[in-house]
């Protein structure tokens, strides 16, 4: 009996979910919010920044947050802070901000902590850093979230300062990037597969796709294909080493439009007709600098570096100096 009120009380909860984030699902993927529900994140400080993040991540799902700051909440911070109201002005904020944000969402599980150890981090898969704190210490958690296995955890470090602020963003050295885009992959109907160690394929459009051409290096996969037998079920390795079902694309500066080339098909019967082509969205490798690197080489504004000012080039670099400096 018990068992079976656990699995009544299991399938409850699943369906309130489901219904509590249909849209966000609908919007994102089911996938995405599957995924959200099992992270958790340790939020230090809870400032008017840390409040705004962690009342968006509470609303989408998020498995778990642990708020630390045990610093009494100050009338100053009522500012800032839509959370609070007087009646807590001098209560500690994280354990007197907990509640109120597990009203938003009962499926979060919101916790207080009152100080950051490498204990608590090893629980979390996200480090939120919304206070201001010696550089020394901003740089040995950051450290230790890219040597944390058996994946790094990450790590976002928010300064503001007036009428300046900046972001700093880490997901390690092995980060995998699975969706670029996050736009549908692009289908097209096959018209001709060559016979050929690098076989052309030549391709339309079907109704309701747009226009366009797939990027260099893409990777693709055949289905419904009459003929060229072999040609669905091929596979081979993908930039991050595991094997994909699927061809990697190339073209030639002399190939006509509506058509890429793929690898060796002269093992296959002849291509008779019909099939559609498919993108397929492959893992790729995103490293991303440390904290102590970004400091030393924060990149060029509008390439490696967010760009905000396409008037005065160059200004970013000038307040990322005024950041180093505030923090040194």
């Amino acid at each position: 009996v018990d068992g079976g009120d656990d699995e009544m009380a299991a399938g409850d909860i699943d369906a309130g979910f489901l219904n509590k984030f249909s849209r966000q699902n609908a919007a994102l993927g089911a996938e995405v919010t599957m995924k959200m529900t099992k992270m958790r994140a340790a939020v230090v400080g809870c400032s008017g920044v840390a409040v705004e993040v962690v009342k968006n991540l509470v609303l989408q799902g998020l498995g778990g947050v642990t708020l630390i700051d045990a610093k009494p909440a100050q009338m100053r911070d009522l500012g800032a802070n839509f959370f609070l109201s007087e009646a807590d002005v001098g209560k500690p904020l994280g354990p007197t901000l907990a509640p109120k944000f597990k009203e938003l969402n009962p499926f979060c599980d919101i916790k207080a902590a009152d100080a950051l150890t490498p204990e608590l981090l090893s629980q979390h898969g996200v480090l939120l850093i919304c206070e201001d704190m010696p550089l020394p210490e901003l740089l040995k958690w950051n450290a230790l979230c890219r040597d944390a296995q058996p994946k790094a955890i990450a790590f976002v470090f928010v300064h503001t300062g007036g009428a300046f602020g900046s972001v700093f963003v880490d997901f390690g050295s092995a980060h995998v990037v699975s969706d670029p885009n996050g736009q549908q992959p692009i289908v097209r109907l096959v018209e001709g597969v060559e016979s050929a160690p690098e076989a052309l394929v030549r391709v339309t459009v079907p109704d309701g796709q747009a226009p366009g051409s797939l990027p260099e290096g893409s990777y693709v996969e055949f289905s419904d294909v009459k003929g060229c037998d072999g040609l669905a079920s091929h596979r081979e390795a993908a930039p991050i080493g595991e094997m994909v079902n699927g061809w990697k694309t190339t073209t030639k500066p002399s190939d006509p439009v509506n058509t890429l080339r793929i690898g060796d098909t002269t093992g296959f019967p002849p291509y008779i007709g019909g099939g559609l082509m498919t993108e397929k969205k492959v893992g790729r490798l995103h490293p991303f600098k440390s904290f102590a690197e970004a400091l030393k080489d924060p990149g060029v504004p509008f390439d490696s570096m967010v760009g905000t000012d396409m008037i005065n080039f160059g200004s970013e670099l000038q307040v990322h100096l005024a950041l180093h400096a505030a923090l040194a």
